[in-house]
């Protein structure tokens, strides 16, 4: 399996267990990250956010966040062993 294919077999299965229509619904707070392990292993993980309200300080002046964001409302992390052509859900909330 070629790390194309595995991108590809994770959207797919995402969209599977949440939902077309939800995750067109929450495309904008969706993020993806891909990571190469060691012995041929990646690991895929999505996450989905909900942003933080705009707030503004006292003199009226937008605050901008810097790191350290809440937690996901969901995060789900597909390990791959691209040698054999497997796919493992690691962690799903």
């Amino acid at each position: 399996m070629t790390r194309a294919e595995a991108k590809k077999q994770a959207k797919e299965k995402y969209i599977e267990l949440w939902g077309e229509k939800w995750v067109r619904e929450n495309a904008d707070h969706i993020f993806c990250s891909f990571d190469t392990l060691a012995n041929d292993m990646c690991e895929i993980a999505f996450a989905e956010s909900t942003p933080r309200p705009l707030e503004y300080y006292p003199s009226g002046v937008p605050k901008i966040w810097m790191g350290g964001n809440s937690k996901p409302n969901h995060r789900t992390v597909f390990l791959f062993d691209l040698k054999a052509g497997t796919m493992e859900i690691t962690e799903h909330f």
